[in-house]
């Protein structure tokens, strides 16, 4: 089954990269999960849009963090060494290394 997504709201990354960071700052998901689900996505698209999309979306969980909370708290979800490991899997290391000097802070 071919999955297709439109986005028709300019901000739904940001909106989902909100809840996403409130959902493991409460810890009501955990970066395992949201990495399985997003590689689930990646392998579902026939199209390849999710590869693109996959990174903007990691991008938009951390900025809440940052800017919301703060550093450190960024640093314990997305720095450690066993979430930079399964987002280096996922994205490469190439990507990953892009967004943590785009987020400045990660």
């Amino acid at each position: 089954m071919d999955t297709m997504i439109t986005i028709s709201c300019p901000r739904a990354l940001e909106y989902m990269g909100d809840m996403n960071a409130e959902f493991l700052r409460n810890k009501v998901l955990d970066m395992t999960w949201l990495c399985v689900k997003f590689q689930q996505l990646e392998d579902e698209s026939s199209d390849g849009r999710m590869h693109l999309l996959i990174p903007q979306m990691i991008e938009q969980c951390i900025i809440p963090f940052i800017y919301r909370f703060d550093v450190e708290e960024a640093k314990v979800h997305f720095a450690s060494t066993s979430s930079r490991l399964m987002l280096t899997g996922l994205l490469g290391r190439e990507t990953w290394n892009s967004i943590t000097k785009s987020t400045g802070h990660v």
